[in-house]
């Protein structure tokens, strides 16, 4: 069931990333990687595709580490303790 609910999760949240790229890509160029519209459709392929996979039970030991993986990049570069605090 863990499963099920976090697949549909990185699907929904992936798919943004590869209808609206260019949008993402300007919003991850204002944390200043390096390759921000090559770095969108990396994490949104991963995360649709990761999803995908995770959703029928494929591959799950190999795209789990890479899904955690990028969402703790994102988390890391974006400072999100600092940004989404209740006081803001």
């Amino acid at each position: 069931m863990i499963r099920i609910v976090l697949a549909i999760s990185f699907i929904l949240h992936g798919m943004p990333k590869l209808t609206n790229t260019a949008r993402m890509a300007g919003f991850f160029g204002e944390i200043a990687p390096p390759f921000p519209y090559q770095l969108v459709l990396l994490i949104g392929f991963l995360d649709v595709v990761g999803g995908i996979q995770l959703l029928v039970g494929f591959g799950t030991q190999i795209n789990s580490p890479l899904l955690v993986a990028s969402k703790q990049w994102i988390r890391l570069h974006l400072n999100v303790d600092e940004q989404f605090t209740l006081e803001n």
